[in-house]
């Protein structure tokens, strides 16, 4: 679509005015010539007028269809927010827990240490130093998760970006094309009153002949 009109309406022109910018040196030399041929610029106008409603319906339907894309977005990105945080809260969780285990491996390791090979000892250090490998995966495993997450969330981030710019962009054209449309619109109005003003010239000739 073109950034200039064709034709820009004027409350100082005429219809013959249009009729030159639109199709060069007129060419009636009567009343009735004019009638005649009016209809040609009648057509024009009308054709831009209704493609550019046209192009408003195109970007209002985008525009339309941007915004719902973007608002089913924004809610998935809510949800992707929470469980981020209830991810967080478990790596939290599971690194405190690792800590205490931590500090309870080596208590049974200083224990062992100072027991001269107590066996009973020796396996309650083993199963203490399972039981902090295991949270230890887990909280890796957790962290991952958190991590994944907060990766598609911004990925998710940058589609709505992208579908608002979409959006906003649609929106100012569709604003555009209404403008431009409501300016052949009242070029196509001034030259239907000329026409019907000529068709009350013509009738008035036909009458006194």
């Amino acid at each position: 679509m073109d950034d200039e009109l064709l034709i820009t309406f004027s409350e100082d022109k005429t219809s013959k005015d249009y009729f030159v910018e639109m199709f060069g040196k007129v060419k009636w030399r009567s009343p009735l010539e004019e009638f005649e041929q009016i209809q040609r610029g009648i057509n024009k106008v009308q054709a831009l007028r209704n493609e550019q409603n046209e192009f408003t319906k195109q970007f209002v339907e985008e525009r339309n269809k941007q915004n719902r894309k973007a608002k089913q977005i924004k809610n998935y990105i809510h949800e992707l927010k929470a469980t981020r945080q209830t991810e967080n809260d478990a790596v939290k969780t599971l690194k405190q827990q690792r800590s205490q285990i931590q500090l309870k491996v080596k208590e049974a390791k200083l224990k062992f240490q100072e027991s001269d090979g107590d066996k009973a000892l020796e396996r309650k250090f083993r199963e203490l130093r399972k039981q902090h490998d295991e949270v230890h995966q887990l909280v890796q495993n957790a962290a991952k998760d958190a991590q994944s997450t907060h990766e598609q969330i911004i990925s998710e981030q940058k589609k709505y970006t992208e579908m608002v710019h979409v959006a906003n962009t649609s929106h100012k054209d569709s604003q555009k094309s209404k403008r431009r449309a409501d300016n052949y619109h009242k070029i196509f109005v001034r030259i239907l009153e000329r026409r019907e003003h000529l068709v009350d010239i013509v009738n008035h000739k036909g009458e006194e002949e």
